[in-house]
């Protein structure tokens, strides 16, 4: 790997929780974990527990943005992910509709509901009884599961973006 490469796949973001009951760290933008300070989870209700999840989750993705950035800059870099980075009109209307996306995911059990806009903001619903019928493990997996399920969401979505703005005589039907 060169070197841009490896700064790129060593870039690990932890944050903790404005309670500072929660950790969370991610990796390579989609490598997400969640730890609870020991004891925590038995005394979140799910109410607070959304709560700290949404703000959580806000502060690690955009710490990870802030570090890619970071990383970038660092190798004399500009950062264009696509031809929609590039300043012409088109690519000010996807960067426009990218960052107000909103993209929706549910874990496997249907425990933990998350929402994303932008990546930059997120949000977490708790399904009633979730945390009494669920162990800490299974509830992180289910916390995991959402945020993997809103990753997809938002790349189909953006995908969608650039099709409809670079070629919309070739857009593909919805679902793609």
């Amino acid at each position: 790997m060169g070197e841009i490469a490896d700064s790129l796949a060593g870039l690990t973001i932890s944050v903790v929780s404005p309670d500072n009951q929660l950790a969370a760290t991610v990796r390579r933008r989609r490598e997400v974990t969640v730890h609870f300070r020991p004891g925590s989870y038995e005394r979140y209700d799910a109410r607070t527990l959304e709560t700290q999840l949404s703000q959580l989750f806000t502060l690690v993705m955009s710490g990870y943005r802030q570090g890619y950035m970071s990383v970038m800059e660092a190798h004399d870099m500009t950062v264009m992910a696509d031809a929609s980075d590039v300043d012409t009109e088109a690519g000010r209307i996807v960067r426009r509709r990218r960052d107000e996306t909103v993209a929706l995911g549910e874990s496997a059990q249907g425990m933990v509901r998350a929402k994303t806009r932008g990546l930059s903001e997120w949000r977490f619903k708790i399904a009633d009884g979730a945390l009494s019928r669920l162990s800490e493990e299974q509830f992180t997996a289910e916390i995991h599961g959402a945020f993997m399920n809103v990753m997809a969401d938002w790349s189909r979505r953006v995908r969608r973006i650039h099709w409809e703005v670079f070629s919309p005589d070739r857009v593909p039907a919805a679902g793609r």
